[in-house]
């Protein structure tokens, strides 16, 4: 499946809650992820990103390839499934010769607007920030339904970007 996307970085959330209401945007779900990253050399050299997530009582592995900038978006190959057992799934990639190089906690409230998922999200140590993730029209329609522009938008990785690391990303 290809993932197109953007952020929005230091969002006033109460205000884009306030907005995604009025425009009757519907809320999915709000839960609490743990995102354990795997890593060897070949994979950092690649670009390509191996996670396990928790969300409640599921577990979700994802395989992401190196991502690209297209037309002021981010566009990248991912693979998802839902898995039965997180322990099994740790352990099949560690004996492949991987090892944690990133675990973080995150905050995420979804919502459904114009064929796109909207996420309000919080890190540790990181200003709420919004991904806006669907196709490109429609990306720039939510985005500007709630205030922003191509110049608002940011192709990156929050923790890099407010410099707090990413090692060991927790709630205390």
């Amino acid at each position: 499946m290809k993932e197109i996307e953007i952020k929005i970085l230091e969002i006033d959330e109460k205000n884009i809650r306030k907005i995604l209401k009025n425009k009757k945007a519907k809320l999915i779900k709000k839960i609490l992820q743990t995102n354990i990253i795997y890593s060897d050399k070949d994979t950092l050299e690649e670009g390509i990103t191996i996670r396990l997530r928790k969300e409640g009582k599921k577990t979700y592995f994802a395989i992401k390839l190196k991502k690209k900038i297209v037309r002021g978006h981010k566009v990248r190959k991912e693979y998802e499934m839902e898995i039965s057992s997180f322990k099994i799934a740790e352990s099949m990639l560690k004996s492949l010769g991987l090892k944690i190089s990133s675990y973080i906690e995150i905050k995420r409230e979804y919502y459904q607007l114009n064929n796109c998922s909207v996420e309000i999200i919080k890190m540790p140590q990181i200003p709420f920030y919004l991904e806006i993730e669907g196709k490109e029209k429609n990306i720039e329609k939510v985005a500007k339904i709630l205030g922003y522009s191509k110049k608002d938008y940011f192709l990156g990785f929050a923790p890099i970007y407010y410099k707090v690391g990413f090692k060991d990303l927790r709630f205390k």
